[in-house]
């Protein structure tokens, strides 16, 4: 049986229309390149203004040297207190890349194997995994995010100890340690393999995280205004940060798993890394702190399915792989408290750059033009010839979904977009809305990117799969399909029905003749599957609101309060009284036919989108727990 795209895509309108799911398209156009320093100071100083951002610090590198730096804004807006070069911004997640390079100098010493089996490295450090025996968890694992554990949720954030007890927030995140999926499968971005590979540090240096940061990395690359625990002196330069809105201010708060979000540091001080990355692994003064081969280690992944079937571009060691026009670059970004981060570089041309900002919401902007200036005249190599995909591509085609979510209950809304893959006239393939070239090897790339960003390959198991090296798609049996499709009908003509009932029903009661059912059962029948639907908008829309609160998403998701005991208790009303709805309409048959259809129809639609939610964890979820 096929499902054919004239059936989904009028269903998937209804979701689109609701904001429920989000469409994938081909990215806007690139403006403009600065062309120089002051153009660029005066297009960010305008892009950070629009983006309400309040201060924000910026180096660049050229020929592998700082040329230009500069404070933006203020550290303080109360104060008035201006961005200078010792202003002091946290970091996030740009910390996983210090702990990568920490790691390989102890993979170099024969002190760690990055194949080593984790419960024989450390087997106090408790998880669980279905697949051990054959698919262990590994070190490897632990970097490049393929453990297949859950990320930190809201109400982890919100226990997290801010005093860096790593033993203790080990407790805290251990229900967390589940795989999901084989180790080394797919990436699924997740703070608490980081955290883990802290503890495993200290355990082998036989010292704190941050102590040996000190001693092994930021004392050698020169980086005396950075730290990974903040003390009495760096407070005086430490900025404030801010909000979405870059006005309300956010307290500080420490992070537990120091190895995976604490680094404090300086644009000039990260500046210092980049060069360092540029310089495959030697400081400015000329010591090697790790070879060339373990740098490159660090920048691409080997772990997943993607990787091993030879797509280079994802997540390494702590540090990105990412094509982007014309070009390659490497680096991460960091967001932590309002703050926000990025580093990148690109070794063939020797270029870089570091922004920090804290607050608003101009950091994609800014990173945009600084990457354009750099990128201003640099003429690519020649692009891999394309190869175009013959008839044992064809199996491939048909609509994906996404797996391996950060968090589960995405699932449930990722899941309900189907993404088709076609084979176009012209020998190239459509994929998440864009037109790809083959290069051969079911790898294929964008028109202006010049190395593969997504291949086919088939499981073990043998599914086909795509990947982007950061997201993976599995592709739909005509089964899933036609139950997705059959599903999507229902809800859209539940949700239909019930809003136009909504809508028509003080209508019909000003109609004298109007005939209607009459008694408790059939009102109770008629308001059932509409009291279904409320509770259905009524959950997804609480969290909605409060998921686009900013930094108070986190304190209010992670805590019991009014909102998460909403969307919890209207988890259990939607299906509940859709099932009340279903035996009213069959049982109650003193009602009228229409009345009894419409309280079928929209019932049963809402118990078999209530049966994709319940899979995901929605039903009963509890956001603070």
């Amino acid at each position: 049986m096929e499902v054919r795209t004239s059936l989904l895509r009028p269903l998937l309108m209804i979701l689109l229309l609701a904001g429920l799911i989000e469409p994938v398209g081909a990215e806007p156009a690139l403006p403009k390149a600065p062309r120089t320093l002051a153009e660029l100071d005066a297009r960010l100083e305008e892009a950070l203004k629009k983006g309400e951002t309040p201060g924000a610090a910026i180096a660049v590198i050229e020929d592998n040297k700082v040329v230009w730096t500069k404070g933006y804004g203020y550290r303080d807006l109360k104060a008035k207190a201006p961005v200078t070069d010792e202003t002091i911004f946290r970091a996030g997640s740009i910390t996983k890349s210090f702990t990568g390079l920490l790691a390989m100098t102890m993979v170099e010493e024969g002190k760690l194997s990055l194949d080593a089996r984790l419960a024989e490295v450390a087997p106090g450090i408790g998880f669980d995994n279905p697949w051990e025996q054959t698919e262990p968890v590994r070190i490897v694992h632990l970097m490049e995010h393929t453990t297949g554990w859950h990320d930190l949720r809201f109400p982890d954030v919100v226990r997290l100890n801010p005093r860096d007890e790593i033993g203790r927030d080990l407790g805290i995140t251990r229900r967390l340690r589940v795989s999901r999926w084989q180790p080394g499968r797919y990436m699924a971005y997740s703070n608490v393999g980081p955290g883990v590979m802290g503890a495993i540090l200290e355990q082998i240096g036989g010292a704190p995280y941050a102590e040996q940061m000190r001693g092994r990395i930021l004392g050698p690359l020169g980086m005396n205004s950075s730290e990974f625990a903040l003390t009495d002196a760096m407070s005086a330069n430490l900025s404030k940060s801010y909000d979405v809105d870059g006005k309300t201010e956010i307290p500080y708060h420490g992070i537990g798993i120091s190895a995976a979000g604490s680094m404090l540091t300086t644009a000039s001080d990260l500046a210092k890394f980049v060069i360092f990355m540029n310089n495959r692994g030697k400081t400015q003064q000329g010591a090697q702190i790790v070879t060339p081969e373990s740098v490159a280690r660090m920048e691409r992944p080997q772990s997943t399915l993607a990787a091993k079937a030879g797509l280079g571009y994802g997540y390494g060691l702590g540090v990105f792989y990412a094509p982007q026009t014309n070009f390659i670059v490497y680096g991460h970004n960091g967001g932590i408290d309002g703050f926000e981060s990025a580093y990148v570089y690109w070794p063939q041309q020797r270029k870089g750059y570091v922004l920090l900002v804290n607050g608003g919401r101009a950091n994609a902007d800014a990173l945009e033009l600084i990457t354009l200036y750099l990128g201003r005249d640099f003429q690519s190599a020649a692009n891999p010839p394309e190869v175009k995909p013959g008839q044992e591509f064809a199996p491939y085609t048909g609509y994906y979904y996404a797996v391996a979510q950060r968090h589960l209950f995405m699932n449930a809304l990722v899941g309900l977009y189907p993404n088709e893959v076609s084979l176009q006239s012209n020998g190239r393939v459509n994929a998440l809305g864009a037109e790809r070239i083959g290069i051969g090897s079911n790898m294929f790339r964008r028109e202006e990117r010049p190395e593969a960003t997504l291949i086919f390959y088939t499981t073990p198991e043998g599914q086909r799969e795509f990947s982007t090296g950061r997201e993976v798609m599995r592709q739909f049996t005509q089964t899933e399909l036609a139950s997705l499709a059959a599903m999507l009908a229902g809800a859209g003509l539940a949700i239909a029905i019930a809003l136009l009932s909504i809508v028509t029903r003080p209508i019909r009661m000003l109609v004298p003749n109007w005939r209607r059912s009459t008694g408790p059962l059939a009102a109770t029948m008629r308001w059932a599957p509409t009291f279904s639907v409320l509770s259905l908008l009524t959950m997804l829309g609480v969290f909605l609101i409060v998921a686009n609160a900013g930094y108070q998403a986190v304190e209010l998701l992670g805590r019991p309060n009014a909102a998460t005991y909403a969307i919890y208790g209207a988890s259990f009303a939607w299906p509940a009284f859709a099932a009340l709805g279903l035996i009213l309409s069959i049982a109650n048959t003193g009602s009228t036919k229409p009345s009894r259809a419409a309280a079928f129809l929209i019932s049963l639609g809402m118990l078999g989108l209530a049966a994709h939610f319940f899979a995901n964890g929605w039903i009963g979820i509890r956001f603070w727990e």
